[in-house]
């Protein structure tokens, strides 16, 4: 990672501990201050700053860089790291940059406060000059943490993203400095980039860049809404955040999407900046960013939030109040000068006459920001508007409507566990389902986007109470819905990804086999009416199993589908599904489908679906009422 601040890399790294002499009376460290240093080996804080975590057996460090460790051992063995740091502490040369004190300044306060004075006496500097230089230029005085919404349209940003921000006490929002912690790769495609990231095929590392940048990156070019949860560190506490970031500069960690990302880097630096927080050990199996921001409310690290929306979102806000022809005008205006003088002065109404050139000054900075064109077209063009809008004044602050969103820590939990009864092909089931993660299109949409969904490792099963059979109904490694409505400023398509396993039926036979599936979907999706998604994609798919043709099933056709959030308690949807598989196994599918869920809190919801299928020459019912608790 690139930490540097004034042409001076800030330290990271990790560690040693001096092997002590106990048998000399002549010697300075006494049995009793040996047997304090054991007990320092184990201390919680130094676990933290080595970044361990324990295993089946063990205990070992997430950082697989050998050079953040200063013993062989350092990366599973505690004690070992910390004789060897005290050791490193005690020789050399502290003016050296790269010295073990300026590497590792945040160890160098927590063993002065540990140690006792006859030990730290030794060490051949009391503070790192590389440190004190860092933070004397920026002067930190506040941190926040930041959470760019989820992307749909990049796998790559499916759960949203987490940083940090520090912030000086002369720097203005924008100009404070984000830290964050990402896989390091020359990758493009997003779709690669998240398989790759699920099994650690990449590096990650920390780094420092202006909090402007990053807006730009996500709100103007990414089109994600933002949230700024500020913090409530305590002096102390951000300086001990800042002495453990800069030990962190140039030490890597291989990066898992699922569990070693961003989100869960990032809480040892608040764990690290508070004592005791023990924020990491809240999360065992996978961490979700969201899911950091609310384990980071619940223990009482977060002061107030704010919100600042995408250009995307401040586009449609703008726009919202215009007739669809003005929009339209619009557009041409922010791609030609003349065009937005014409409009302007075409216009009687003052109120549309603001709203116009609001939205073509919107258009023309977005264009600029996707490169559409150059500085000098979008610096004229911008200035051409600004001169016909600076006579009309300013707006009072309802002007245009308020789009702020419920905060992501609202909404529910992203594990989820379900249980109903219903029947199949008029057979009695009780059912059970569990998925880890995420959110799926029918789960309350407070805090989500609606039309956005992603799973996995979901899994549910059916028990058949006149056979007394347990089957596998569905077990999706990965669900992926992104339904993004297109509109006048916004073409993006609409896609599915689903694979994992799933039931099918046997030709001319009333039994059921467990087939591996995968299918896709593309189109298109627009908004019919306030919080309706109505969708239309075509679908290929697959489905090996022995009992089919050739042991494969393989076509394609579409679907249509109709998705409404009718209030907070109340959402629907409706799809019909038309398939012919024409490779393998032969066979025409159709199929329809009907769900409602009503919300009974932020975390437990009653759902109840009905599908009517028609396969191999067979129509069948499957209805369920069903219980969700989410956590």
């Amino acid at each position: 990672m690139d930490l540097r601040l004034s042409g001076r890399s800030i330290i990271a790294a990790p560690f040693f501990y001096i092997v002590l002499c106990l048998a000399s009376p002549a010697s300075a460290i006494t049995t009793k201050a040996t047997a304090s240093i054991a007990a320092l080996a184990e201390d919680d804080y130094w676990h933290t700053l080595l970044h361990y975590k324990q295993t089946i057996f063990s205990q070992k460090s997430t950082i697989d860089d050998p050079a953040f460790f200063l013993s062989p051992e350092g990366p599973v063995n505690p004690a070992a790291e910390l004789e060897a740091t005290i050791a490193a502490f005690s020789a050399g040369d502290p003016t050296d940059e790269a010295h073990p004190i300026n590497r590792f300044p945040a160890r160098l306060n927590w063993l002065q406060q540990n140690l006792a004075p006859e030990q730290t006496a030794r060490f051949v500097a009391t503070q790192s000059s590389t440190f004190e230089e860092i933070w004397n230029a920026m002067e930190p005085s506040a941190a926040s943490v930041i959470f760019p919404a989820q992307y749909m349209n990049n796998p790559a940003s499916l759960f949203g993203h987490t940083l940090i921000n520090i912030e000086g006490k002369r720097n203005e929002k924008l100009l404070a400095y984000s830290v964050n912690y990402s896989a390091i790769t020359e990758e493009t495609n997003g779709l690669i980039f998240a398989v790759k990231g699920i099994f650690g095929h990449y590096p990650g590392r920390f780094s420092i860049d202006p909090y402007y940048q990053k807006v730009q990156q996500y709100s103007d070019l990414s089109m994600r809404d933002i949230w700024e949860y500020n913090l409530n560190l305590t002096p102390d506490e951000v300086r001990n955040l800042m002495l453990h970031l800069c030990e962190l500069k140039d030490a890597y960690s291989d990066y898992y999407f699922f569990k070693e990302n961003c989100s869960y880097n990032l809480l040892f630096l608040l764990d690290a900046a508070r004592p005791g927080s023990a924020l990491v050990d809240q999360f065992k199996h996978w961490v979700i960013p969201v899911d950091t921001i609310k384990t980071v409310r619940n223990n009482h690290f977060i002061d107030s939030e704010h919100y600042r929306c995408s250009r995307s979102t401040t586009i449609k806000r703008i726009a919202s109040p215009l007739p669809q022809a003005l929009q339209e005008r619009s557009i041409v205006a922010a791609q030609n000068d003349a065009a937005s003088i014409e409009l302007t002065e075409s216009l009687n109404n003052r109120d549309d006459k603001i709203r116009t050139l609001d939205l073509s000054a919107e258009l023309v900075q977005m264009y600029h920001a996707d490169g559409k064109i150059d500085q000098k077209t979008y610096s004229d063009r911008f200035l051409t508007i600004l001169k016909q809008r600076a006579p009309l004044g300013k707006v009072d602050a309802n002007f245009y409507p308020s789009t702020t969103p419920p905060a992501p820590h609202i909404g529910h939990d992203s594990s989820r566990i379900t249980t109903g009864f219903g029947s199949y092909d008029s057979k009695d089931v009780l059912s059970i389902s569990l998925r880890p993660a995420y959110h799926d299109l029918m789960d309350p949409s407070a805090g989500y986007t609606l039309g956005s969904a992603i799973e996995f490792l979901s899994a549910e099963f059916y028990y058949y109470t006149d056979e007394q059979k347990l089957e596998i109904r569905q077990l999706d490694a990965i669900s992926i819905q992104s339904l993004f409505p297109i509109d006048t400023f916004f073409k993006s398509k609409s896609w599915t990804l689903n694979t994992g396993l799933t039931t099918i039926k046997e030709k001319d036979s009333d039994d059921r086999h467990t087939a591996i599936y995968f299918d896709a979907g593309v189109g298109v999706s627009v908004s019919l009416f306030e919080n309706s998604i109505g969708y239309a994609l075509v679908e290929p798919a697959i489905y090996l199993n022995k009992s089919l043709d050739s042991n494969h099933m393989a076509g394609g056709g579409g679907v249509i589908g109709l998705l409404s959030q009718w209030n907070p308690q109340w959402r629907s949807q409706l799809e019909l599904r038309q398939r012919y598989y024409l490779l393998g196994e032969h066979n025409q599918l159709t199929e329809l489908t009907a769900q409602a869920a009503y919300s009974l809190g932020e975390n437990t919801a009653l759902q109840i679906s009905f599908g009517r299928s028609h396969e191999f020459k067979q129509t069948w019912n499957e209805f369920r009422c069903a219980f969700q608790l989410f956590f």
